[in-house]
């Protein structure tokens, strides 16, 4: 299956055994198999990646550049500046 990035495969394994260790050896030989295949042929496959990207923030500021969760800047600023009132008489 074609995906946004990548392309799927699903293989069943058929095997003679029914002990679940033989099984699991049996299939990781296969998929390794399939693997040293596609490396010899002189291609690869992709892992999962994720990219993160972390901007600090000067709670200082009136607005942010851009900051990722806007309604927690917003709680913080206020919950900040209620701090900061002076207390009732």
């Amino acid at each position: 299956q074609f995906t946004e990035s990548s392309i799927e495969l699903f293989c069943y394994f058929f095997t003679a055994t029914i002990n679940w260790k033989e099984y699991m050896d049996i299939k990781e030989e296969c998929v390794l198999a399939i693997k040293r295949i596609v490396e010899e042929e002189g291609s690869s496959f992709a892992f999962p990646t994720q990219s993160v990207h972390i901007e600090s923030v000067n709670m200082n500021e009136e607005k942010p550049q851009s900051f990722l969760n806007k309604d927690y800047y917003e709680d913080s600023l206020a919950k900040k500046k209620n701090s900061k009132k002076e207390p009732k008489k």
